[in-house]
Order: C-alpha cells, then sequence, then structure tokens
C-alpha cells in the first residue's frame, strides 16, 4: 500500500491538531457524532470501548455521554491529537498514542470498537483490520465510519456550505479543502469491501450507505468478530 495520510497525522504539529479540531467544532461534525453515538447505543451493550484514530475526543464525549460503558479507552498515531483529547475528555478516559496495526492491548480485550474515517489513510489497512480482530471479544463488532469516492458533489457542496452558516471565515473557507483532499484518498465501496476480504472479517461483515451531518459521503462497516 503506498504511503497514506497516515504519516501526515503521525507528524501532525499541535497547531495542525488545533486546525483539524476546530474544523470539527460546529453543525454537520457534531450532529455526525451524535448520531454515531445514538446508532451504538441502539446495537450494543458494552463493558470496555475502543474509538481508534480518536483524534481530539471529540466523538469519546459524545459516546461518554449516551452510552453506559464502564471504559472507555482511545488511541491515534498523532501525539497532537491525544494531547488535545486529554484536555478534553475526564481522566476516566485513557489515552494513548498507538497505531491500529501493531497496539499494546491483550487479545479478546475489548466489547466494543469503533473508528471514524481512519481506515482510508492507513499504509497497512489489512493488518489495521486484522488486528482489530485480534482485540475484539468473540461475538462482538468493530463499528468503521468511512468517506467513500462515490458521491454526488452537487448535494455536498450544497450541504456543506449549509453546515457553515456562520462558522466563520477561516472555517468556511477550510472546510472543503480538507474534506476534498479526504474524499480524493477515500476508497470507493467496492475497494473497501476487497479489503475486508483480505482480513479476518472476511465472512462476518457488513457495509451500509450512511448520512452523517447531512453529507452522504460514508458508509458504515460493521465487522463481527465469530
Amino acid at each position: 500500500m503506498e504511503n497514506r495520510s497516515e504519516t501526515y497525522f503521525e507528524k501532525l504539529s499541535f497547531i495542525g491538531a488545533s486546525v483539524h479540531d476546530m474544523l470539527s467544532e460546529k453543525n454537520g461534525s457534531a450532529k455526525g457524532f451524535e448520531k454515531i453515538a445514538t446508532y451504538i447505543k441502539t446495537k450494543e451493550q458494552a463493558q470496555k470501548l475502543l474509538d481508534i484514530g480518536c483524534g481530539t475526543g471529540r466523538l469519546l464525549k459524545e459516546l461518554q455521554k449516551q452510552l453506559p460503558v464502564k471504559a472507555f479507552f482511545g488511541i491515534d498515531i498523532s501525539r497532537s491529537m491525544i494531547h488535545k483529547a486529554r484536555k478534553r475528555l475526564n481522566k476516566s478516559v485513557t489515552l494513548s498514542v498507538q497505531s491500529i496495526e501493531q497496539t499494546q492491548f491483550s487479545d479478546n480485550e475489548f466489547d466494543l470498537i469503533i473508528g471514524t474515517s481512519g481506515l482510508y489513510c492507513w499504509n497497512r489497512p489489512v493488518k489495521g483490520l486484522n488486528e482489530i480482530y485480534r482485540i475484539l471479544q468473540p461475538g462482538k463488532t468493530a463499528y468503521l465510519y468511512e468517506t467513500i469516492q462515490e458521491y454526488d458533489p452537487e448535494i455536498v457542496n450544497i450541504n456543506l456550505q449549509n453546515n457553515l452558516v456562520d462558522a466563520g471565515l477561516f472555517r468556511w473557507f477550510l472546510s472543503p479543502l480538507y474534506l476534498k483532499k479526504q474524499l480524493k484518498q477515500s476508497y470507493k465501496k467496492d475497494e473497501y469491501i476487497q479489503l475486508i476480504e483480505q482480513s479476518d472479517f472476511k465472512s462476518n461483515y457488513s457495509i451500509e450507505n450512511e448520512v452523517l451531518g447531512s453529507l452522504p459521503i460514508y458508509i458504515r462497516i460493521e465487522l463481527t468478530k465469530k
């Protein structure tokens, strides 16, 4: 696999992390995190949750609000992102700088794993998927929300601009640029399927189209360990 944006995030500065945090501050992103947490709440009863690629902790904060989970964990390859997440979240959340390709967790450690917009930027996605399989408990499911290349540009542009009303000039200018870059690097749905079919989840997964923050650019991948 070619060198993807994983390397960019690994070297991300504190200023860069602050920009990413600011871009996910309001409207679309916040509603997307809320929708994810609400969906997971209807599907799972978990004791130990891991957010992979947790970024600055915004999804984890929403998950804490909605889910009666006893222990929350978050990992990210970016030291700067984890630094900001520690400031946002209370000390009950265990955060660490780790790559999903090889974590420090034990086999079968988590009964719920969640990830958002991460798989597309992993250098070795199949290895990352297999690591998720290793640390997930048998019979449990990991939920990955990923952007795809198949979308209607006109609808996405209109809805994104609606999300950015009153967001400020800086965010209004940068958000479309960051999103365009991410969508360009994202896989097509069939390519995600090909990656999963090469992993330990090959016979136990489902993929559904998803709309987050009014943007129809996502899929929800459910990976179950048998």
